[in-house]
């Protein structure tokens, strides 16, 4: 799932569907339906949905396909942009600045460190300084100057600053987090699994409990946005 200014959008039987945050209106979208490409990263950025990496149904491998879908158009189709430099299974990317940031946590091979950089504008990517440990299943968020990538197996909390390119190791979750998710909220960052909820304070380096907002419930996978209206 990604998420537009006003809309949650995700991908389902390789077709694009849209809730109305407002409205709590559930559309499919009649969009071209995006083939040989399945379980990509989504994300939403000026005004396009970016398809990342995900598993190559027609040659079954991990996928280094990178397509776009231009909504503002009057009849958008997928369209092929520069693949990243290395297929990645199952990336979790971030939009910082004008930029896409891509980390891989789990290849075909066994546990991913790689980190990528894609500037949509000269539709170019560029290979970033390895995370500094394994997160398989973590999440990824941007809060202030840096891209923190968090939870996973082992539990972690690393830190990378864009502008120098470096990496720094904190102080991990209290909770074991698999197929978590993770956002900003009031200059902390929440993350959560079906089972456990944390805050951490990226100024003292402290994680807290949340057990008030412990999904509890039987899912496989949960996801949590925030929206300013």
């Amino acid at each position: 799932p990604t998420v537009s200014s006003t809309d949650v959008l995700w991908l389902s039987d390789q077709t694009i569907h849209s809730l109305e945050v407002l409205s709590g209106r559930v559309t499919k979208n009649l969009w071209k339906t995006l083939t040989h490409q399945s379980l990509p990263r989504l994300m939403f950025m000026n005004g396009k949905i970016f398809a990342l990496g995900g598993h190559d149904c027609k040659h079954r491998r991990e996928s280094s396909a990178v397509k776009s879908l231009n909504i503002c158009e009057p009849n958008p189709e997928w369209k092929s942009e520069t693949p990243m430099l290395k297929p990645f299974m199952t990336p979790v990317a971030v939009k910082f600045a004008d930029k896409l940031y891509v980390m891989d946590r789990f290849n075909g091979k066994g546990r991913s460190r790689v980190t990528m950089m894609f500037d949509p504008v000269w539709n170019e990517w560029e290979r970033k300084k390895d995370m500094p440990g394994d997160c398989n299943g973590g999440a990824v968020l941007a809060l202030n100057d840096k891209i923190y990538v968090v939870g996973g197996t082992p539990g972690v909390c690393f830190a990378y600053t864009p502008t120098s390119d470096t990496w720094k190791t904190f102080s991990g979750p209290r909770k074991p987090y698999r197929n978590c998710c993770a956002t900003a909220w009031k200059g902390k960052i929440l993350l959560m699994d079906k089972d456990y909820a944390e805050e951490y304070d990226p100024k003292s380096d402290q994680w807290s409990l949340k057990e008030t907002l412990a999904v509890k419930e039987e899912c496989e996978f949960i996801q949590i946005w925030t929206f300013m209206f």
